[in-house]
C-alpha cells in the first residue's frame, strides 16, 4: 500500500491508513511501519487514555518503507494511541495496548 502524491499533506487528502502498529497488543515494544512518499520529519507521540503524551519523539522519514521500534516498557498497563504528525498538521493515529 504505497501513498500516491508527495508527502503526509497528500495521504492525507487521499485518506490512507499511512502505518502500522505492532505487535497489538505489546509487552515491551512496538514497531511502526510506515510508507512514504517523500522525505521528511516526523513526530511520534504516545498519548495515553487521560490525553497526557507519555512518549515524544523526533523521526526523519526516508523515501519508501520506513520501520521505527519503540521501547514501551516503562509505560503502565492500558491502551494508548500512537499519533503521527508532520507539517500541516496530525497525520494519522492507531490505538494499542500494552499488557503486562
Amino acid at each position: 500500500d504505497s501513498i500516491l502524491g508527495v508527502g503526509i499533506e497528500s495521504a492525507v487528502a487521499q485518506g490512507q491508513h499511512l502505518f502500522s502498529v505492532y505487535p497489538n497488543p505489546a509487552k515491551k515494544n512496538i514497531l511502526i511501519d510506515y510508507e512514504s512518499s517523500a522525505s521528511l520529519p516526523v513526530q511520534i507521540s504516545i498519548v495515553g487514555i487521560d490525553g497526557k503524551v507519555v512518549l515524544s519523539r523526533s523521526e526523519k522519514l526516508k523515501k519508501g518503507r520506513n520501520y521505527f521500534s519503540i521501547d514501551i516498557s516503562s509505560l503502565t498497563e492500558g491502551m494508548y494511541a500512537l499519533t503521527l504528525s508532520g507539517n500541516p498538521g496530525i497525520v494519522s493515529s492507531k490505538k494499542f495496548i500494552r499488557i503486562r
